[in-house]
């Protein structure tokens, strides 16, 4: 608790009630309101003839604008926070010929845009690369795009020994398509869902070591030792999980293809029925490209 007092009036109170169109007001807000020239805030346990100025003028203004940044963000800027640190970028330091190809280069770079992959063009000149430009780059895990540009002698033998990746091109198409394959490289692969089978169960065999076998025919695709299966009784999913064995006779096997029998067994499911249907599936990863989303 405190109080701000300016001349005669005085506003007490850590967090203060409604005082304009029903928001509430900081010290800091209401001096801003009031358009106090100058600020001075008063713990509740010291005597108003005591108070100090702590702002005038431009740190009154310094103030207000740090307490704003303080000011909780909204879900929709929060959101937006979250998904640029997550945001994957590739640094390029710049070179070209001449400066009607940097400006080229640098508003073709620039339409290269993904929500998760940005591309930032942190220096771009003429002329050849230069040992400054190397150590920006190591500097900031980047690479040098030289385009119908050299390197010199020194500043190749620092990038041999930094590590960075000096990348050289005389079309501009070229150029653009690698950049591209690193933006894509960087993408998180979409899953998706390959359905490989179906089996139906035609038989159940008791074992006293594993419990009940269902003896299945594949009806359709293949079933692999690794798929998950959803078991289907009357259309309806009664169970989702791994197969814990494959067998055709009494040997384990990686795969059962289409029109074979084979013995299995599915994980945490013990009591399979006659006429269960196996639908065998698996997640497999998909290169996406810029014009994908996630």
């Amino acid at each position: 608790m405190g109080a701000v007092v300016h001349r005669r009036i005085g506003i007490f109170g850590g967090t203060f009630d409604p005082v304009h169109n029903g928001h509430l007001r900081t010290a800091l807000e209401v001096a801003e309101l009031l358009a106090l020239d100058e600020l001075r805030l008063v713990p509740s346990n010291v005597p108003p003839h005591r108070e100090t100025p702590v702002a005038t003028g431009a740190e009154r203004l310094r103030m207000l604008q740090l307490a704003a940044e303080r000011r909780p963000l909204d879900a929709a800027t929060l959101l937006k926070s979250v998904a640029e640190s997550k945001r994957q970028v590739i640094n390029l330091v710049v070179r070209a010929d001449v400066q009607g190809s940097v400006e080229v280069l640098k508003s073709a770079l620039s339409e290269l845009k993904h929500d998760e992959v940005e591309v930032k063009v942190l220096h771009a000149g003429v002329g050849a690369v230069t040992e400054s430009d190397v150590m920006l780059a190591a500097s900031s895990s980047g690479t040098i795009i030289a385009f119908h540009a050299s390197t010199n002698d020194k500043a190749r033998t620092v990038a041999e020994r930094e590590g960075v990746s000096i990348r050289y091109y005389e079309v501009l198409y070229e150029l653009l398509d690698d950049i591209r394959d690193l933006m894509e490289g960087l993408l998180a692969p979409e899953l998706r869902e390959e359905i490989t089978g179906h089996a139906e169960v035609r038989a159940l065999f008791k074992s006293s070591k594993i419990g009940v076998i269902s003896g299945c025919m594949v009806i359709d695709g293949s079933l692999f030792r690794d798929s998950r299966v959803r078991v289907k009784r009357e259309g309806k999913v009664v169970h989702d999980g791994v197969l814990s064995s494959l067998k055709r006779v009494k040997d384990d096997v990686k795969e059962v293809r289409e029109g074979f029998e084979c013995g299995l067994t599915v994980r945490d499911f013990p009591e399979p029925q006659l006429g269960d249907v196996l639908e065998a599936y698996r997640t497999v990863k998909v290169k996406r490209g810029l014009g994908d989303k996630a």
